[in-house]
């Protein structure tokens, strides 16, 4: 009996300094990541959809490529996906509205904060099938980047689909653009995505930029 107990004990104490290990490397992971602040951005501009060195479209395919291939085999890359997935979107993971005007009575507020839960559990419901926070993060993290987009209905809640990134093409008179419309003076505003067939350059559909959620990583200066 005293043997199991110690054993019980070796145990819960590995498991312990195993989570603080985790814990400690996640938190590495992320203050790695962060950005710089905009007073320390050195300037290099580059359009949207268009990381820097890859001026070529076949290098962004090339890389989604590489990317999916090491989520699916390289058990490093399938470890930390796993870990990110679990400690960052996992099932404790929720959004909770709060008020943005002191001006608005506390009954009022109380009222409005209520309805955008409803509204928003509403459309988690929905759309069950096709979205969750588990899978938006996984695919930006997978592959840098992700396009959801959201079809326009009279009715609440909206459907929503993730588009693949190669999917997201520039036309053959633009392929600097990556497949990113943007205002003329200002990159960081796009106007429209164009929806197309991977590799083939044949564009389908040019989505409006409302429709679009587009999330991406950002860089880390080297």
């Amino acid at each position: 009996m005293l043997g199991f107990l110690r054993d019980q004990w070796a145990i819960a104490g590995l498991r312990a300094r195993y989570q603080r290990m985790l814990h400690e490397r996640m938190l590495e992971l992320s203050e790695f990541s962060r950005g710089s602040p905009t007073s320390e951005d050195p300037g290099e501009w580059h359009l949207l959809g268009q990381p820097k060195g890859l001026s070529e479209p076949h290098s962004r395919s090339t890389l989604l490529e590489r990317a999916r291939k090491a989520a699916r085999e390289n058990p490093y890359a399938c470890n930390i996906l796993r870990l990110l997935e679990a400690y960052v979107a996992g099932p404790g993971l929720k959004l909770n509205h709060q008020p943005d005007d002191e001006r608005v009575g506390e009954t009022e507020t109380m009222l409005l904060v209520r309805t955008a839960d409803n509204l928003w559990n509403e459309f988690l419901e929905a759309n069950l099938q096709h979205y969750s926070f588990r899978e938006h993060a996984r695919r930006t993290w997978r592959d840098g980047e992700s396009f959801l987009r959201k079809f326009p209905s009279g009715s609440w809640p909206p459907a929503v689909r993730f588009i693949d990134p190669e999917r997201i093409v520039a036309a053959a008179d633009q392929p600097e653009t990556q497949g990113i419309i943007t205002a003329p003076d200002d990159v960081e505003c796009p106007l429209a995505y164009l929806k197309g067939e991977p590799g083939t350059g044949n564009r389908l559909e040019q989505i409006p930029a409302e429709e679009i959620l587009q999330t991406r990583l950002a860089q880390v200066p080297q």
